[in-house]
């Protein structure tokens, strides 16, 4: 495993580059006054210079000192929802045959929700039956994980 530490052109150029290469990319945005996973075009929609103050009962951004891409904790979501959605079609009686699933790469996964994909895997894609729509897309993405900076 490689590290590096990627400047604001670097991450726009990866971010094109992924989507150029067929990937959907997927990283954090600031949207509805949280933190949330979803489909980005460009580095600019990553949510620069937002922190988040977390608690019991209490999650709520806020501005940072600096322009960090990745200065916030994990938002309310998890990397799940892509690799598991909770609809998919198995199925026609048509003859139409399922679609292959998107490829994505993760921007900005966070060690724990490394550990997180690695249990989802040894429990649908390790198993006696392994799910073989969620080893699909498993197979199919690229991940650039980030360090923590707050907890």
């Amino acid at each position: 495993m490689n590290s590096a530490v990627i400047d604001a052109a670097g991450l726009q150029q990866l971010v094109s580059t992924l989507i150029d290469r067929g990937y959907r990319v997927v990283g954090p945005t600031a949207s509805d006054n949280a933190i949330v996973l979803s489909e980005i075009a460009s580095a600019d929609e990553l949510p620069r210079g937002w922190g988040v103050d977390v608690g019991p009962g209490h999650y709520r951004l806020r501005r940072r000192d600096d322009d960090a891409a990745f200065g916030h904790s994990c938002g309310p979501q998890s990397w799940k929802q892509f690799l598991h959605p909770p609809r998919q079609k198995l199925w026609s009686s048509d003859g139409d045959e399922p679609e292959q699933p998107p490829r994505y790469a993760f921007l900005g996964v966070r060690g724990c929700d490394l550990a997180a994909i690695a249990k989802l895997d040894g429990v649908l894609g390790k198993g006696a039956h392994p799910d073989e729509c969620f080893t699909g897309r498993l197979g199919r993405i690229f991940v650039v994980a980030v360090n923590c900076s707050e907890p």
